[in-house]
């Protein structure tokens, strides 16, 4: 299925399409290949022909109620429709429409192949896109993009000795409107103007626009202060852009004029530009600028920049992001000017400083962490100056000489902050603190954006919603976070930090606190009805995600040693019917009580487990429960480093592939299956029966059901299939009933047959 998401000017349109694989070959003892997921593709089109396309990290179902007939036989996504139905249905339904589009606003790509082109190119390259629907959708938006497709890298600059300089490629689309390109020098910290690209093709060097120049990082800072113009004067004065193929991959060259000759010495065929960022009275210059792209290098030579610059300073701002408040005070944003130790570039960084930046939780403002601390930021690197932890108590988390950036093909980038000897105390007091972050960020059902803050605030049944018994349980696994390292006299484990940012537009994506090490002491986490354990050389840590998926997951990191258990998952018998879920608490045999140890215990485990994986073993997104899934996109620390590039978005995916799972039923529980612990008369005369509960039970004229036994099938499909053996004894009669049992690992819910 296709859907037109925009029809733009002269035969460009934007289509989502939904997609699956071949079936492949039948796995071994299985007559039938394994089902193949439906997915999502973006494709940017020119009268019929593909010239950008790429997949979405998870697939994208539109609503209905959004798409209107295109009087063809397709569908378009109708600007008019979402209109008419935000007007009857009010916020909630415009709340629920951004927020399922929030995760698309930035995309780590991989372009390459026919089916995967970036313009025509089809040589493998790294860069984001970003679909940009929901801020077109509605007409309290300010940004005109609908959407941007970038090529961006660090590339090596052609015989200058292995330096490497960040730059990149970009098409923008806008509705009814010409596409254009736009080539952004991120190590300098300004794009050129954007050139009209109106087919999408090759065939004509693009005319230079004679407009100003935009510094990206620096206006996205500095709508808290003021802004930063770039002014650019080329020589000559009206220089072109030209754009070839070579084995695939693209050339781009800011030329002299139309004639360039890529088979001729390019840098006496270059256009010279003077560039300078100017804010108020003070400004920075870059003079001779030279540049083109020649696939995997670039052609780049400018002389050093000189000068200064204040943007600003704000004393508060203040914002939310669902049940986060979020206040910044004393931000100040200057210009830094330094030569990358590493690659050796020139480089105009957004030097920011804040004095507190707090988050607290709207619904319990007594729950609060708050930083202090000095950064560097281009559109695509980052460094830490500074980072200290001020509450809930003081820390410095990193201090340092700056002289390399860590970089990113997109604009996410990574703050990295290691405890090497924390204080157990105050340890387990910041883990308590952000187990209520994580609980409250799991309750979260629903996520608002600025544009609708007000609204949301008016309306709380737009940030969460009761959660169900099992969810409750993981809820409360994730609020236990402070177990993750132990309570008694022990020496407290090295932790990493990890906090990633997106730089368009500026936002908090995700937190990620994780052991360093493997754990002496097995941590153990309980909730109502479940409990994990974390098994081997696994090491526990703690996700907050508040874009790709929004939620809370409690994740495993792979040990030094590979393969064997990684979790126990415990359960109680959530019993799953066609019209409701019940939970049935089991009881022990001998006392009656609730047991320490859950009826079902599932123990995964993986043969081969690549270097680098993370697993989820339990968390909420959205509110809802997910269980033993893999991370995409995990972390890739750099040694010896204090940060660490974030190459992707996190995704969330089956753990399945080589995943087995053994499964512990308890024996003789008690169960509530026909109103179990009905009194009556007993064997034992006046004193009862010397037996344990069970037995009394039994000698009652009641209904009793206990579990004599579990024997495990197979494992299909992520579900656990088998035979549940129950004893029943009802007015008096004992017999035993045989049931098929089926338990999702997605869901842990079971249903008997």
């Amino acid at each position: 299925m296709r859907i037109k998401l925009i029809d733009g000017s002269g035969g460009v349109s934007l289509f989502l399409e939904a997609f699956q694989d071949k079936p492949g070959p039948p796995l071994q003892d299985k007559p039938e290949p394994p089902p193949q997921k439906v997915r999502s593709r973006v494709s940017l089109e020119c009268n019929g022909q593909r010239r950008i396309a790429f997949e979405l990290p998870s697939r994208l179902v539109l609503p209905e109620w959004a798409l209107d007939d295109d009087g063809h036989g397709g569908k378009f996504l109708s600007k008019q429709r979402v209109d008419a139905k935000v007007k009857v249905d009010g916020v909630r339904i415009k709340a629920e429409l951004i927020e399922s589009l929030r995760g698309y606003e930035s995309v780590q790509v991989t372009w390459g192949g026919e089916d995967y082109p970036f313009l025509g190119a089809t040589a493998q390259a790294h860069g984001e896109a970003k679909l940009l629907l929901s801020q077109w959708l509605f007409d309290d938006a300010k940004e005109d993009r609908i959407a941007e497709f970038a090529i961006r890298g660090s590339f090596e600059v052609v015989v200058a000795g292995g330096h490497k300089v960040s730059v990149a490629v970009a098409c923008v689309v806008r509705d009814s409107a010409v596409p254009t390109l736009r080539l952004d020098l991120d190590d300098l910290n300004f794009s050129f103007p954007e050139f009209e690209f109106p087919k999408l093709d090759f065939g004509t060097p693009l005319k230079w626009p004679n407009t100003p120049g935009l510094s990206r990082i620096f206006n996205r800072l500095s709508n808290l202060a003021s802004q930063v113009d770039v002014a650019i004067v080329a020589d000559p004065a009206e220089p072109a852009l030209a754009l070839a193929l070579d084995a695939g991959a693209l050339r781009w060259a800011l030329a002299r004029d139309a004639t360039l000759d890529w088979a001729q010495p390019l840098a006496p065929q270059l256009a010279s530009f003077d560039v300078t960022l100017t804010r108020g009275a003070s400004s920075i210059s870059v003079k001779h600028l030279k540049v083109a792209g020649l696939g995997t290098q670039v052609h780049a030579e400018h002389d050093p920049p000189t000068g200064s610059i204040d943007v600003g300073t704000i004393a508060v701002k203040t914002g939310r992001l669902g049940p986060v408040t979020y206040r910044v005070e004393q931000l100040e944003l200057t210009a830094h000017l330094m030569v990358d130790s590493e690659t050796k570039a020139q480089v105009i960084a957004a030097h920011v400083s804040f004095a507190r930046l707090e988050l607290r939780l709207a619904d319990d403002p007594q729950t609060v962490i708050a930083f202090k601390g000095q950064v560097l930021l281009t559109p695509s690197a980052t460094a830490i100056e500074s980072l200290e932890l001020i509450e809930p108590y003081p820390l410095k988390l990193v201090t340092a000489a700056v002289n390399a950036l860590q970089r990113g093909a997109r604009a996410v980038v990574s703050l990295v902050a290691s405890l090497e000897s924390p204080d157990l105390d105050q340890l387990r007091k910041l883990l308590e603190v952000l187990g209520r972050f994580a609980a409250a960020i799991a309750r979260t059902a629903l996520w608002v954006g600025e544009r609708i803050v007000d609204a949301a605030q008016a309306a709380a049944e737009l940030l969460g919603k009761a959660l169900d018994a099992l969810a409750e349980g993981v809820a409360a696994i994730l609020a236990a976070l402070k177990d993750m390292v132990p309570s008694g006299p022990a020496e407290a484990p090295p932790l990493q930090i990890e906090v990633r940012l997106g730089l368009d537009p500026v936002e908090l994506r995700q937190v990620l606190i994780t052991l360093k090490d493997s754990p002496t002491i097995k941590p153990k986490f309980e909730g109502l009805g479940l409990s994990l354990n974390v098994e081997g050389e696994w090491r526990p840590g703690l996700l907050l995600d508040f874009v790709d998926n929004p939620g809370a997951y409690v994740v495993l990191s792979r040990g030094v040693t590979a393969g064997g258990d990684f979790a126990t998952l415990g359960t109680d018998l959530w019993l799953e019917s066609a019209s409701a879920v019940s939970h049935m608490p089991d009881a022990d045999e001998s006392t009656g009580e609730r047991p320490a140890k859950r009826l079902i215990e599932l123990t995964a485990s993986l043969e081969h487990p690549e270097e680098g994986l993370v697993v989820v073993a339990v968390g909420l997104q959205r509110g809802k429960p997910v269980f033993l899934q893999r991370m995409e996109g995990p972390l890739r620390p750099i040694a010896d480093k204090q940060l660490a590039i974030a190459d992707g978005g996190f995704g969330l995916s089956d753990l399945a592939d080589s995943l087995t799972v053994r499964v512990d039923f308890a024996e003789r529980r008690l169960l509530p299956l026909l109103g179990m612990g009905e009194t009556g008369e007993t064997d034992g005369g006046a004193g009862g029966s010397t037996g344990g509960f069970l037995d009394k039970l039994k000698s009652g004229l009641g209904q009793v059901v206990w579990v004599e036994k579990f024997v495990k099938k197979e494992v299909v499909n992520r579900t656990v299939t088998g035979s549940l053996l129950l004893g029943v004894k009802a007015a008096g009669v004992s017999t035993q009933v045989s049931a098929d049992l089926s338990l999702s690992l997605d869901t842990l819910r079971a249903k008997l047959d």
